[in-house]
């Protein structure tokens, strides 16, 4: 998961220079109004590492959404049933239940549907009708994060794709120019020394 954490949740100041740009990365990425002027500024902070290594992280995070199996969802949730079926249930009725719960957590990545069945909160089920809501309640936030990262780089990936990616965060500008914006924000003993120097 080393890519997708880096890449999809943009909290390493290894692959953005500072940690100013990783928050600014961060929070653009995860603009819940995604538009060209997000993609714009995500553009600026963009690092060559960073771009390098998006391919991989979408990768990982597409296989981190991976649906469990009918096989997973067997060998996960069949014991629970089988342990909270009631002695009335018959086999035809924990089949038409086991349908319907597989139709309800359809989706769900294998290992956090492992997880959630291996949960305390699972333990405590007592009824079949319990399973999918203690499912749902166990990996509702994982699931979603995992989403948000791959769409979070998927995001970054399309603005990286349009032209632009890693400008410097002022384009060129004259030395008057550079003067001109240093003195503007409180850095007047640097621009000085431009002055001087230039």
């Amino acid at each position: 998961m080393t890519n997708v954490a880096h890449i999809a949740d943009f909290h390493s100041t290894r692959l953005v220079s500072t940690p100013e740009g990783a928050r600014a990365l961060h929070s653009i990425a995860s603009s819940p109004g995604w538009g060209e002027p997000d993609a714009r500024e995500a553009r600026r902070w963009v690092t060559p590492a960073i771009k390098a290594a998006l391919p991989a992280a979408l990768q990982e995070a597409e296989a981190l959404l991976q649906p469990a199996t009918i096989a997973d969802a067997k060998r996960y949730i069949g014991p629970i049933l089988a342990i909270v079926a009631p002695s009335s249930m018959t086999a035809d009725d924990q089949a038409g239940w086991f349908a319907a719960a597989l139709a309800g957590l359809s989706g769900i990545p294998a290992d956090l549907l492992r997880d959630a069945c291996e949960s305390r909160a699972m333990k405590l089920v007592q009824f079949p009708s319990q399973i999918v809501a203690t499912t749902f309640t166990e990996v509702g936030p994982l699931w979603d994060r995992r989403k948000r990262m791959l769409e979070n780089a998927k995001r970054l990936a399309r603005a990286t794709d349009l032209p632009g990616a890693a400008q410097p965060l002022v384009p060129n500008c004259s030395p008057e120019e550079a003067r001109d914006i240093l003195t503007q924000h409180g850095f007047g003993g640097i621009a000085t020394k431009l002055k001087k120097s230039g």
